[in-house]
């Protein structure tokens, strides 16, 4: 058997020794209706999102709970084509 990775490659995370595809979060969470946004940043799982209660799919429901942290948005900052600006949200993290 092949098997592809498919994605960037600086959308692969590990975290506590769990690695994660923070595409593959995304469409996770977008099959159960709701829209997430996530990047890594000081070795931390950072889940945007408008709404801070959220469903947790595997395998980040195996996560402790100081190894990730939601953050609510209004508004998720995107360019013309619509694609979420990961930058902005780095820039909301570091401030």
């Amino acid at each position: 058997k092949i098997f592809y990775i498919t994605g960037r490659k600086n959308r692969f995370i590990k975290i506590f020794g769990i690695r994660f595809n923070l595409d593959l979060i995304e469409k996770e969470f977008s099959k159960m209706g709701t829209k997430v946004a996530s990047l890594q940043f000081s070795d931390k799982l950072y889940l945007f999102s408008n709404t801070l209660k959220l469903k947790m799919p595997y395998p980040i429901n195996n996560l402790p709970k100081k190894n990730y942290e939601i953050i609510k948005l209004k508004k998720f900052p995107i360019n013309s084509r619509g694609k979420i600006l990961y930058n902005k949200l780095i820039k909301m993290i570091k401030n």
